[in-house]
C-alpha cells in the first residue's frame, strides 16, 4: 500500500518508497536479533520486522514489471522470482548458519542483515537515478 500510493505521486516513488520499508524493517530486524528474547522489545520488533520484510516482495515485482519489455512480463518475473529464491531464500538460511558455527548464532543473524541494506541501498540508488531521469524529461 505504502509503494503504491509513493508510486502514484512521482514514477520513481515505488522504488524509493521501497527502500525506505526495506531499511525500516531490516532496522527492526537488527533490533530483534539484539535485544534479549524475555523484554516486550524482543516482540515489537519481530512483529514490525515481519510486518515490513514480508512486504517487500510484491512491491519489488510490481517495481520490476513496470519496467520489463512488453511481451517478457512474464519471463522477467520468473527469472527475478528464481534469483531472489535461489541467492535469498535458499542460501541465506544455510550461509547464516555457517556464519552461526563460526561465530556464535546471535552474531551470525546480525550480519545477515547486510545483504538485506545492500539491497535497499541499490534500490534506492535506481529509484533516485528514475527520479532524475524523470524531473530532467519534465524539466526539458
Amino acid at each position: 500500500m505504502i509503494t503504491d500510493r509513493a508510486r502514484r505521486a512521482h514514477p520513481a516513488g515505488r522504488l524509493l518508497a521501497l527502500a525506505g520499508v526495506s531499511a525500516f524493517g531490516l532496522a527492526a530486524a537488527l533490533a530483534f536479533y539484539s535485544v534479549p528474547p524475555g523484554s516486550w522489545l524482543f516482540v515489537a520488533c519481530w512483529l514490525v520486522a515481519q510486518g515490513f520484510l514480508l512486504g517487500w516482495y510484491g512491491s519489488l515485482v510490481a517495481a520490476v514489471d513496470e519496467r520489463a519489455p512488453d511481451g517478457r512480463h512474464a519471463s522477467v518475473i520468473g527469472f527475478l522470482l528464481l534469483a531472489v529464491n535461489l541467492l535469498g531464500v535458499a542460501s541465506g538460511p544455510y550461509v547464516t548458519g555457517l556464519a552461526g558455527d563460526r561465530l556464535d548464532l546471535t552474531r551470525a543473524l546480525q550480519w545477515s542483515v547486510a545483504p538485506g541494506l545492500a539491497g535497499a541501498l541499490l534500490v534506492a540508488l535506481v529509484g533516485l537515478a528514475r527520479w532524475r531521469a524523470s524531473s530532467a524529461a519534465h524539466g526539458a
